[in-house]
């Protein structure tokens, strides 16, 4: 049970979110959840399938991971952008 426990844990400021049928945890900075591709993600995903959490109000997103990687992608180097 402990084991779950740390694993369940996220640092401030950040969320996990399991993606794809396999549901792989990804832990990402909040602040992604504003980016307009991660929007776009998010509106499409809640139009197809609807919301849905996993475990303990974990974020899952039924999409395809590479899809997910992408998008994940495009939010760091728009963060990278934003500090140069």
């Amino acid at each position: 049970m402990e084991a779950a426990k740390e694993y369940s844990k996220v640092t401030k400021g950040y969320i996990a979110v399991y993606v794809g049928p396999q549901f792989r945890r990804f832990v990402i900075p909040i602040s992604f959840l504003a980016m307009p591709d991660f929007t776009v993600l998010m509106e499409t995903v809640a139009e197809e399938f609807g919301c849905d959490h996993h475990g303990h109000g974990a974020l899952h997103i039924p999409c395809d991971e590479h899809h997910f990687h992408h998008i994940l992608t495009t939010c760091f180097a728009t963060t990278t952008d934003d500090i140069f």
